[in-house]
């Protein structure tokens, strides 16, 4: 009804203020579908409040996200996902949340390695390249539940050891929650994996989706 009212006025633009928040799940994804609709129809601006991140990513054309009235991140959708700018971002954006770990970088043989708890991984050209400030450093580690790979156990890969706590079937998705050196983990498996609580896995973390933080401010050191 409130939308009705506010398209007969031919307005230049909207503001919705967290429209879909009182609506049970499906219909909030129909509804979400007919907004977007009107949106393309009307061509009006829209500026659209939520704090719903599948609304976000879904709907926008760009994002703009803000925690205490402070501006922290501005651009397009997938640019947000895959370029945080610093870890409050990084943990928003993104279900389940990302993982945060506990590193040091260090220089071995000419390249930079990131070490954790009971793992290290060769940081790739490209990210050493645009690694900002000294190299070598007390940091945060970042890695999405889907960009842990679960696979057997090799000695040419250094993997994370952790204990499956829980497993989550989704139909589509296995989400599993581990537990590695006191620390709780999020991974994104395939739907044919075949997994039990309590069971100790080898989760890979892929060197080319990895995200790392400044230990103390939050900001990338990647972007």
């Amino acid at each position: 009804m409130a939308v009705g009212r506010a398209i007969v006025r031919d307005p230049r633009a909207f503001l919705f203020d967290e429209p879909l928040s009182n609506l049970d799940a499906k219909l909030r994804v129909q509804t979400r579908v007919e907004l977007l609709k009107l949106h393309r129809q009307l061509a009006a601006t829209s500026v659209y409040v939520t704090h719903d991140q599948v609304e976000a990513m879904t709907m926008a054309d760009r994002i703009v996200i803000m925690l205490d009235g402070t501006l922290q991140q501005v651009g397009p959708p997938i640019e947000v996902y895959q370029k945080p700018a610093n870890r409050f971002v990084a943990a928003f954006i993104g279900s389940p949340s990302m993982n945060f770990l506990p590193i040091r970088l260090e220089s071995e043989g000419g390249k930079l390695q990131v070490k954790g708890h009971g793992f290290q991984i060769t940081l790739p050209p490209d990210k050493a390249a645009a690694l900002k400030g000294d190299g070598e450093r007390d940091a945060v580690l970042g890695i999405r539940p889907e960009n842990l790979l679960l696979r057997p156990p090799s000695a040419e890969e250094s993997h994370l050891r952790a204990t499956v706590e829980i497993v989550e079937a989704v139909g589509s998705d296995i989400y599993l929650d581990v537990s590695m050196a006191g620390a709780s983990m999020t991974a994104r498996v395939e739907p044919t994996a075949r997994v039990e609580v309590g069971q100790q896995v080898s989760l890979y973390p892929d060197p080319e989706r990895i995200h790392l933080f400044d230990q103390k401010t939050g900001i990338s050191l990647l972007s």
